[in-house]
């Protein structure tokens, strides 16, 4: 009696489902080795994202593409470097420039006081409409030099970064160039915060576009007194967001007994204010995260206003807190849906759409950790090693 055959869709789904496994790479390989069927589709999820950590690894990968360039059609993500090797790696090369053409999505960990002077114009070669940038930059010119070169970005992500502070005259110069209408199709922006990078004159005005609809900002930082004025090149850069739909914020508390809460009531009504400049504006989703429970009425007398802060009462009622969200922020009426779980969070639902706001008290990694998961693929990621002697598959 003849064996039967599983479909050729299912044996796929199953091959589809093993790049989420820890051990992916490895059960994909082995998949791809088994059978002629189970190869083309092995081979698409193992290059679909690649790893290069090292100059040995990349120069692996180059002698793959070289011998079989047809492989780096199926690339549409590439990591270049980690946080733990962060050394330059010139990736933008010839052979990966003709193979990568469907490359969309860049994630870079890297040095960037080591790039040469036109890299910027080599990766602009790589048609890229993800970006995400890590570590250390010489300068904020050099980091939108590069932006700007990439005209079909639809999201950049800027994780902790390491930057001197722009000078007035940079500013205004940047903020110059930056009427030429760069970033036209930008519409995604994370950018995060931490004591290593300061938020003075940043953005330039216009830098990153005026067609963002969803901005994400992560803060791990001790506040300071100087936050609002820090923050007004910012907030400009939210109210100039004519199509800003969405204005997500992360922002890591601190201890349990001293919650240095970047987004204090001021801050936060800046922030508000500027984004409801814009006619599209309708969630405002804020994430308070922390290692340490912390008293939820501590947050409360730093996160509302003193004329919230009148109408909240001690109970969590629905009434009292949909009384305090209408005085804080009026534009839309809302009705409140509760949660307390290991989160505190409200859900706000507005007439025709629907409004979140969280304020998070249970245990949660921190926003410097969240942006870096974010730059993460979400697929499982094919690295290549330098003792590969010879390309496989």
């Amino acid at each position: 009696m003849p064996a039967r055959r599983l479909p050729l869709e299912v044996l796929e789904n199953v091959i589809d489902s093993l790049e989420r496994d820890i051990g992916g790479y490895a059960s994909l390989r082995a998949c791809a080795l088994t059978c002629t069927d189970c190869l083309p589709r092995s081979r698409l999820n193992l290059y679909y994202n690649v790893t290069l950590r090292d100059k040995e690894a990349l120069s692996s990968f180059v002698q793959t593409l070289s011998i079989r360039s047809h492989l780096g059609l199926f690339v549409q993500q590439l990591c270049i470097g980690s946080s733990a090797h962060a050394s330059y790696l010139s990736f933008a090369q010839g052979v990966l420039v003709r193979s990568l053409r469907n490359l969309r999505r860049l994630v870079l960990w890297m040095d960037w006081d080591n790039c040469p002077p036109k890299y910027h114009q080599i990766v602009s070669q790589f048609p890229i409409r993800e970006l995400h940038l890590q570590r250390e930059f010489e300068s904020m010119a050099r980091l939108f030099q590069l932006l700007w070169v990439l005209p079909d970005l639809r999201s950049v992500t800027l994780g902790p970064f390491v930057c001197d502070s722009l000078s007035a005259i940079v500013y205004e110069r940047l903020s110059a160039l930056a009427t030429r209408r760069f970033c036209h199709n930008l519409t995604h922006l994370s950018l995060s915060f931490n004591h290593s990078n300061s938020a003075k004159n940043f953005p330039p005005k216009h830098a990153f576009g005026e067609s963002i609809v969803r901005l994400s900002l992560a803060f791990d930082r001790t506040p300071s007194e100087d936050d609002l004025s820090e923050f007004s090149a910012l907030a400009d850069c939210i109210s100039t967001s004519r199509k800003l739909e969405r204005l997500d914020i992360a922002d890591m508390i601190g201890t349990k007994g001293s919650p240095d809460l970047t987004c204090t009531s001021p801050l936060l009504g800046l922030f508000l204010r500027s984004a409801t400049a814009s006619p599209c504006f309708w969630c405002l989703h804020l994430d308070l995260a922390s290692i340490f429970p912390p008293i939820v009425s501590e947050l409360r007398s730093r996160i509302f206003t003193d004329d919230v802060k009148m109408t909240l009462d001690v109970q969590d009622t629905t009434a009292e807190v949909t009384s305090a969200l209408r005085e804080w922020y009026p534009k839309i009426s809302y009705r409140v849906q509760m949660s307390q779980q290991s989160r505190y969070s409200l859900s706000l639902l507005g007439a025709s759409t629907t409004n979140i706001v969280m304020f998070g008290t249970g245990a949660a990694d921190t926003a410097s950790t969240q942006a870096v998961k974010a730059s993460l693929p979400p697929r499982g990621s094919t690295e290549f090693r330098g003792n590969l002697k010879a390309p496989v598959l």
